[in-house]
């Protein structure tokens, strides 16, 4: 068995909900569960591929404003269902996310660039993402600095824990040290895999 992988694939704002849909169709995926508690949290679509060797599930996230898809499984699978939504789909690449924020006009076009980078982003350490990290955890808005610490839960790569604790160690915002320091003691209970 190959090792598992999740790879992910931020949608660009115009991609609907029933674009994704007609693609799954189109995809042959199954349907294995929906969930929408409210409009306040993540409305979620998962399915399976043709195979059963990689578990897609689409996400609408409140919280970062993106719509994006994850892919879990075997590395082989898993990389030819996001090489398939790549395909059908438009997405945020992750140097077009980095670009996002370099070019960032406000303290929300910041704030959405760093979600959409790590969101964007596979399960390996990149040193282009962590060092825009590095460089968002010394913005001067706090909201910017807090949305690093919700990419590093997203990503869970050390450097980004490192990041994590300097935050929590000397951040001149309480809230950003109190939220920091729930980050890495979750990341500390449930690392990731």
């Amino acid at each position: 068995m190959s090792p598992l992988r999740q790879l992910r694939a931020v949608l660009r704002p115009e991609v609907t909900r029933d674009a994704v849909e007609d693609t799954a169709w189109t995809l042959d995926w199954n349907i294995e569960s929906y969930e929408n508690p409210d409009p306040t949290t993540v409305y979620e679509l998962v399915w399976t591929d043709d195979t059963g060797r990689a578990e897609i599930h689409y996400l609408e996230d409140p919280i970062s404003g993106a719509s994006y898809l994850t892919v879990r499984g075997e590395e082989a699978s898993a990389r030819k269902v996001r090489e398939d939504i790549l395909r059908e789909l438009p997405t945020v690449a992750p140097a077009d996310a980095r670009r996002m924020f370099h070019a960032a006009a406000s303290r929300d076009d910041r704030l959405r660039s760093v979600y959409f980078t790590a969101l964007s982003s596979d399960d390996t350490v990149d040193e282009k993402v962590v060092d825009l990290m590095r460089r968002a955890a010394e913005d001067l808005d706090s909201g910017v600095r807090t949305a690093v610490l919700v990419a590093t839960g997203h990503l869970g790569w050390a450097p980004l824990r490192a990041i994590a604790e300097q935050l929590r160690d000397g951040d001149n915002d309480a809230d950003v040290r109190r939220n920091a320091e729930v980050l890495l003691q979750g990341l500390q209970l449930y690392p990731p895999k």
